[in-house]
């Protein structure tokens, strides 16, 4: 009776050591697994920045929308045509008042 008593112990401590192992190894997955809770902080992070970084495109696709409709046929400006040739060719007018600054080293 006592050996029945050993085996039912001894079975007790193993069981007891495989669900420690077992609980340890889905803590471990929890926290560092692929899907764990490092990863879904991190993947919070990159999706906080890539909504800033949208946010910044969203508003640079809105001001060159702006510049575009400015530039169509039926909304265009003769002034501001005259502005940016002058300034994409690098040329004065006549009437322009020219300043040379000195090159900031």
């Amino acid at each position: 009776m006592s050996m029945a008593k050993t085996l039912s112990n001894w079975r007790d401590y193993v069981m007891m050591a495989g669900v420690i192992v077992l609980l340890a190894y889905l803590g471990w997955h929890l926290l560092s697994g692929r899907f764990g809770l490092l990863a879904y902080f991190t993947l919070a992070q990159k999706e906080r920045q890539l909504d800033r970084e949208l946010a910044g495109l969203l508003q640079d696709n809105a001001k060159l929308s702006q510049q575009v409709n400015l530039l169509r046929s039926d909304q265009l400006d003769p002034d501001r045509l005259d502005e940016l040739a002058r300034k994409m060719l690098h040329l004065a007018h006549p009437d322009d008042v020219i300043i040379k600054l000195p090159p900031n080293n």
